[in-house]
């Protein structure tokens, strides 16, 4: 189902979604590491350490049957949705990973985190 993403200026698909959440979730990342360490980070979030996010913040039963890939392709559409449609920005997205970080999680638990957070944003908001 294609929906309206005011940020974008037209409609998209989950495919698409997951393209442009891809970039929002390693920026996001690469800050949030960068700013926990002190030094410059630039990362990809692994699709194994997404897919063990989607199980970790209860949202498997909402995402297609699948590999990884799938499961990793999720949740950048759930982040990219949240931003799309302005409910979260790119600074709070940053924000919830580096504080999760900082605290001693894993990176699977805190993009589990910014996961609820951003489903949250969508369906609630």
């Amino acid at each position: 189902m294609r929906q309206m993403y005011p940020l974008l200026g037209f409609r998209a698909d989950f495919r698409e979604l997951s393209r442009l959440g891809d970039g929002i979730v390693n920026l996001a990342y690469s800050l949030a590491l960068s700013r926990a360490s002190g030094r410059v980070a630039g990362r990809k979030v692994p699709n194994a350490v997404l897919a063990e996010a989607v199980n970790l913040a209860g949202l498997r039963r909402h995402a297609e049957k699948g590999t990884k890939h799938t499961l990793g392709d999720f949740a950048e559409s759930v982040v990219a949705e949240a931003v799309l449609l302005g409910r979260m920005g790119l600074e709070e997205c940053v924000e919830v990973l580096e504080e999760a970080l900082r605290r001693g999680h894993r990176d699977a638990e805190a993009f589990a985190i910014l996961l609820r957070r951003s489903w949250e944003a969508v369906r609630d908001g």
